[in-house]
């Protein structure tokens, strides 16, 4: 099962909001191909490694400049944030959950 949290959800809504101001076809463009790599994902979990420097089980993907966080198991995948590379994801994980 793919879960994917509110407050990733909030986030890719941020996101798009912020891209929109300056194009609205490309934050809708961007918002379609960032589901699409959380699907892909979402299919292919352990293509990643847990980064240990974050809190437990918890592994990342890049799209663009942003990271998709999420935890996996043998049956679930769980989003948890969508976060731009440029901010203290570290500070922002911690506030996670």
């Amino acid at each position: 099962m793919i879960e994917i949290k509110q407050q990733a959800l909030d986030d890719l809504r941020e996101i798009a909001d912020h891209i929109a101001r300056d194009s609205p076809d490309r934050a809708e463009s961007f918002v379609a191909g960032m589901l699409d790599r959380i699907v892909w994902v979402g299919e292919n979990p352990r293509l990643y490694p847990v980064r240990l420097q974050w809190k437990t089980g918890l592994r990342s993907a890049n799209y663009g400049r942003y990271r998709i966080l999420y935890r996996s198991n043998e049956d679930d995948v769980v989003f948890l944030r969508i976060v731009h590379t440029s901010r203290d994801i570290a500070a922002i994980i911690e506030e996670t959950e």
